[in-house]
């Protein structure tokens, strides 16, 4: 595990992380410029009737999709770099075989006793090595990518195979 966490420092996965979080609050601030641009009036300068319902629709889509294809675009930076960091770390100690078993044994202590679950808790599963809290969030919003997956990734690492995308 030691290999994985020293890969995240090497690849700079807290800088990438960052960006990505700039990127996504950019994406907001843009998405509730829309919204406000449109309840305005659209940009017209008499004071007639209320604002263009095409661009205010458009704003609001733009208010709703934009920070949401952001978050999700972060988490798949982060599932991305997760990846990486099995991979170079299993490459830095020589034995993916002992990577996935730290994995695996990460895993069952969580299936036989996770956290509980509490809203408060939520957002510190990003900095966990695996999601402590249960199976409660799909793979699409988690920031880790499943265990099992992260496992089999090793395993081909193992067995001389680059693993499957």
């Amino acid at each position: 595990m030691t290999g994985h966490e020293l890969m995240h420092v090497y690849n700079r996965d807290i800088l990438v992380s960052s960006v990505a979080a700039a990127v996504a609050g950019f994406l907001t601030t843009i998405s509730q410029y829309f919204m406000f641009f449109g309840m305005m009036g659209g940009g017209r300068s008499n004071n007639q009737g209320g604002g263009n319902p095409l661009v205010l629709v458009g704003g609001l889509l733009a208010m709703l999709l934009m920070p949401m294809a952001a978050s999700l675009i972060q988490m798949a930076i982060s599932r991305t770099r997760e990846y990486d960091a099995d991979a170079d770390g299993s490459e830095l100690s020589g034995d993916p075989l002992a990577l996935a078993s730290a994995l695996r044994k990460l895993d069952g202590g969580i299936a036989r006793q996770p956290l509980r679950e509490e809203p408060k808790h939520d957002a510190h599963a990003h900095m966990m090595i695996a999601n402590p809290f249960g199976p409660k969030a799909k793979q699409m919003f988690s920031t880790h990518p499943p265990m099992d997956e992260r496992i089999a990734r090793l395993e081909q690492m193992a067995g001389g195979q680059a693993p499957q995308d």
